[in-house]
């Protein structure tokens, strides 16, 4: 198991146990490294949320050292421009813009702004300039949601 998805089993039942919903989370190493948690509620992330949160993992990650070296923790909503991190978020924005990186290349890309127009089992299909095209989930380095006003 990645040290990410142990930061996932460790950390979910904690932000759930506080009414919310555990959204993702990023690490990037370094001296300090920097470990990001995001969190969501129906009803809005406020200022009290992430420092519930940010008190209680900082407590659990020093009991389980999940990451070894040290970090810095930083917790917050995923705002409107969010990242999606797995499948199961891509559903509830079909119709919207997003800006994707891929791991591959992709219709001879590697990054593009699309509009998601469906989302299956294994992967996304998208419009851009005019083509539509399928990306399977495995070659979606990063998907970020555009925001529209």
């Amino acid at each position: 198991m990645s040290s990410i998805d142990q930061l996932y089993t460790c950390l979910r039942p904690l932000v759930t146990g506080l009414g919310l919903e555990l959204w993702g989370i990023e690490y990037f190493p370094g001296t300090p490294g920097l470990l990001r948690v995001y969190i969501e509620s129906p009803t809005g992330v406020s200022v009290e949320d992430c420092e519930k949160v940010s008190r209680q993992a900082s407590a659990l990650l020093d009991v389980e050292d999940i990451v070894p070296e040290a970090y810095v923790l930083e917790v917050s909503s995923p705002g409107m421009d969010r990242i999606l991190f797995d499948a199961s978020q891509f559903s509830a924005y079909v119709g919207q813009k997003l800006q994707l990186q891929f791991l591959t290349l992709t219709e001879g890309r590697r990054k593009c702004n699309a509009l998601l127009k469906s989302v299956s089992e294994t992967g996304i299909e998208v419009e851009h300039e005019g083509l539509i095209f399928s990306v399977p989930f495995e070659t979606i380095g990063k998907a970020r949601v555009i925001p529209s006003f």
